[in-house]
């Protein structure tokens, strides 16, 4: 019989995570669109660069989020990762929040529109 060690499988899961950015405004001058424009880019590749490479970067009604599909061993793990690659990128977090993975929204919708198996 043969002694084989195997590597260890570490289990890693998906966790959907967004994060708010804070004090945007103070760190950029968002007076006109183009500077608007510049400052999106400038944090976008901030970002990138740190590592949020995971995440996907937006902005609604001046409200700055990174939305990440984080891999992590735990839910913890994941929300502190994806903390510090921001803060890397020289950014404040406001707050983070779970997000709903996306194929969630498409069995719900398919539930919601009478699917008897979504």
């Amino acid at each position: 019989m043969l002694d084989i060690e195997l590597p260890s499988i570490e289990a890693m899961m998906t966790h959907w995570i967004e994060i708010i950015l804070n004090d945007t405004d103070r760190m950029f001058r968002l007076d006109s669109d183009e500077e608007f424009d510049n400052a999106f880019d400038q944090m976008a590749n901030a970002l990138y660069e740190a590592g949020c490479d995971d995440g996907t970067f937006g902005c609604s009604q001046r409200v700055f989020s990174i939305g990440f599909a984080r891999e992590a061993e735990t839910l913890e793990e994941a929300v502190r990762s994806a903390i510090a690659d921001v803060q890397a990128a020289g950014l404040r977090v406001k707050q983070v929040e779970l997000s709903t993975p996306p194929f969630l929204d498409t069995i719900n919708a398919q539930l919601a529109a009478g699917s008897a198996t979504p």
